[in-house]
């Protein structure tokens, strides 16, 4: 019989043999989440400005909405 990998999930009889738990911390996952979608959105904000300067500002926030919404 294989050995049972230590893992949270349920059956706790399941075998994944590729399993790796995280190291990491949830504020530090998040933190890297926020920076990547502040990121994005303040270059694509930058790009409006650039490229689409007759937009209002009501305009240019749909925009970054749907960028949100579609990624």
């Amino acid at each position: 019989m294989e050995p049972v990998s230590q893992h949270r999930y349920y059956p706790t009889t399941l075998v994944l043999p590729e399993y790796v738990p995280n190291e990491r911390g949830v504020l530090s996952i998040t933190g890297e989440f926020g920076v990547i979608w502040i990121l994005l959105l303040s270059s694509v904000w930058a790009l409006m400005g650039r490229y689409a300067k007759e937009l209002e500002r009501a305009d240019k926030i749909i925009v970054l909405w749907f960028v949100l919404c579609q990624s």
